[in-house]
């Protein structure tokens, strides 16, 4: 919740932004998807809200490929 409001801090202070936030959080967090993470409900609420922005693939394709990855074997 801590993030959710540090989230909607950051967003234009509009009526019609905070009930299309609280909107998408309400599609998102259904009574199946209830024991959903709080960090993952947080990064789906966000990728809905700015569904609309344009992406830069190269750019993105760059910055995974320079990225160390580490294999986590458990």
């Amino acid at each position: 919740m801590k993030i959710l409001l540090g989230i909607l801090a950051v967003l234009p202070v509009t009526t019609a932004s905070v009930e299309r936030s609280f909107s998408t959080l309400k599609r998102l967090k259904t009574y199946l998807r209830n024991s959903i993470g709080e960090e993952r409900l947080t990064s789906l609420a966000l990728l809905s809200i700015h569904r609309d922005l344009q992406m830069k693939t190269e750019e993105i394709i760059c910055q995974y490929t320079r990225t160390p990855r580490r294999l986590q074997f458990h």
